[in-house]
């Protein structure tokens, strides 16, 4: 009979593997377990490696979807040396509390939400990877502790390294900080897994498909992978941490001091921006936000306090967003700027409207022509769909910075305005190709406030301020141009 060929493992299978097991005692075993698919029946196989090559080679059959694959995350305790071979599992295996030498990793799980049973959309998955990024970065700079970045497939996985814990003593607190950190880093569309503390805890393997639910265009099976690397050095601070928490309690119950997301609790928090594109869109859109960008080493602190109050609503993408437009300010704080966005989630009423920002010192010109259909920089995304007004809509797209290019081909410009908005490169704009541009939409019926969006969203129109293409369709209509834009107070912030 012919040998099976032998199925050479993904890389970050076996690199993934390497990081659990490092620095493991001599004799300690990693639980390997592949549970059946939807939509292949079958049992559950578990093994017990002490190496992580053989482990991975072990599972590599089943790294394409056949199986879904997990790999336990702290080390377990057998009878004799691991046998390094899968079998069907047995009730009461190794891979109970009871066999579990000590913790050595913790996982916190950013999974989308989204309905059960279901792969995550390319837009959730990315909400999902912003707020881990976000937790990532602020353990690294305030702590000092940069952990592993996973895809789970669906969601994102951060892992450190912690010295060897007592589990009874550890897996309590850890629920307890768990509590904590969702609080922080949890928003309306992505969940931190309060549930993930227990020490036997398996999770996915990086290099193996997550086979959930129906593969489709828009929620397709993707590979878990390793986004980025950390070195599997303990997380001493961390740790000491955790254990310095009140354990969590038993059961369901709520760990003391902890209330989901209660640093979320105002009515800001409840506002329900949770799309990652309407965010985008707001950002690269909205002339406020360009105001704050332009201005960021000297935006007055009303101005400052309203641009939060609008992106805070976005959730961890939203935060990350608030501290990218502070940090060119020369006294930046994460601290106090952390410190601004929660008492805007607990205590501001909602987004600072465009009127009130008005009165604050920026007039923005769409607004003042007429051109915006937004109360306020954070719903621009929503107003545009709506339709309010329609031809705004028309002329306006919802893309993503990686669609401009395509954005004039995509919008149903007519042939004669497609042709030359595609025609003409960003950076070789002139005058002359703005006002050619604008009588060629005027002629193709286009109003003045959809030419306005029109432009804004061809790669004709990138970088060019608001005020010179209001002027070239001005200029078009032999009307009076629009003012300059507002630029606002110079002071510093307090």
């Amino acid at each position: 009979m012919a040998a099976v060929a032998r199925i050479t493992p993904h890389p970050d299978t076996v690199r993934h593997l390497e990081w659990l097991m490092a620095g493991w005692p001599q004799g300690a075993a990693l639980e390997m377990r592949v549970l059946p698919t939807a939509r292949r029946k079958g049992i559950v196989l578990t093994g017990y490696f002490a190496d992580p090559a053989a482990a991975a080679h072990a599972v590599a059959r089943y790294s394409d979807g056949r199986g879904q694959v997990y790999a336990g995350l702290n080390p377990r305790r057998v009878t004799g040396r691991p046998d390094a071979v899968l079998r069907p599992a047995r009730p009461g295996g190794a891979g109970s509390t009871a066999h579990i030498l000590a913790i050595t990793a913790v996982l916190l799980d950013f999974d989308p939400v989204r309905p059960s049973g279901v792969s995550s959309t390319d837009e959730e998955l990315a909400a999902a990877r912003a707020a881990a990024a976000l937790m990532a970065d602020e353990m690294s700079q305030e702590r000092s502790t940069r952990p592993l970045m996973l895809c789970s497939g669906n969601g994102v996985h951060l892992l450190f390294r912690v010295p060897p814990q007592n589990p009874a003593a550890f897996s309590p607190r850890l629920r307890t900080y768990l509590f904590m950190a969702a609080a922080r880093y949890s928003s309306p569309g992505v969940h931190l897994d309060t549930a993930v503390h227990d020490a036997p805890r398996i999770a996915k393997v990086a290099g193996t498909i997550a086979a959930k639910g129906p593969c489709t265009a828009e929620r397709p099976h993707r590979r878990a992978a390793i986004l980025e690397w950390a070195d599997p050095v303990p997380a001493t601070h961390e740790a000491e941490t955790i254990c310095s928490l009140p354990p969590g309690g038993p059961g369901g119950d709520r760990p003391a001091g902890c209330s989901g997301n209660s640093t979320n609790a105002g009515p800001l928090a409840r506002m329900g921006f949770t799309s990652e594109a309407d965010l985008r869109f707001v950002l690269e859109r909205c002339l406020f936000m360009e105001h704050c960008r332009q201005q960021a080493a000297s935006l007055p602190e009303p101005l400052w306090y309203a641009m939060i109050c609008n992106l805070a609503p976005f959730g961890a993408a939203g935060r990350a967003a608030i501290h990218k437009l502070s940090r060119p300010y020369p006294r930046y704080s994460r601290r106090e700027t952390e410190a601004k966005i929660t008492h805007a989630l607990r205590s501001a009423p909602g987004p600072t409207t465009c009127a009130t920002i008005a009165e604050m010192g920026f007039v923005c010109p769409a607004m003042a022509d007429g051109l915006c259909p937004a109360r306020a920089p954070a719903a621009l995304a929503r107003a545009v769909r709506r339709g309010a007004p329609a031809d705004i809509a028309a002329g306006d797209l919802l893309l993503s910075a990686a669609d401009r290019a395509r954005s004039v081909a995509l919008v149903g410009i007519p042939a004669a305005g497609r042709q030359i908005l595609a025609a003409v490169p960003a950076p070789a704009v002139r005058p002359a190709f703005l006002a050619r541009a604008a009588r060629t939409l005027l002629a193709a019926g286009y109003t003045r406030a959809m030419a306005y969006h029109a432009l804004r969203a061809a790669p004709l129109g990138q970088g060019i301020p608001a005020a010179s293409l209001l002027a070239a369709i001005d200029a078009a209509l032999d009307r009076p141009a629009a003012g300059p834009e507002a630029q606002g107070p110079e002071a510093q912030r307090p």
